[in-house]
């Protein structure tokens, strides 16, 4: 299955033509890193920075709050 990347001006847009509201939104998942496609950092350092990617994104620190590999969104139907 191929994915894509969208910007939260697409998401939103996606969302209003569906008559959604976007009420809530967080990222969620950095990697897998890779360089050309080959790892690049072992296991348990891909975690370790998965995890502390994850604790900026989650402070809503700019950088971090919007660029995580899933992107989930708590929406609300117009009236």
């Amino acid at each position: 299955m191929r994915s894509y990347r969208h910007s939260l001006k697409e998401v939103d847009a996606f969302l209003n033509q569906a008559g959604l509201d976007r009420e809530h939104s967080e990222t969620l998942g950095f990697g897998p890193f890779t360089l050309f496609y080959r790892k690049i950092l072992s296991n348990n350092m891909e975690v370790a920075l998965n995890r502390g990617l994850q604790r900026l994104a989650d402070m809503r620190w700019p950088l971090f709050r919007s660029t995580g590999a899933q992107f989930l969104v708590l929406a609300k139907k117009r009236l």
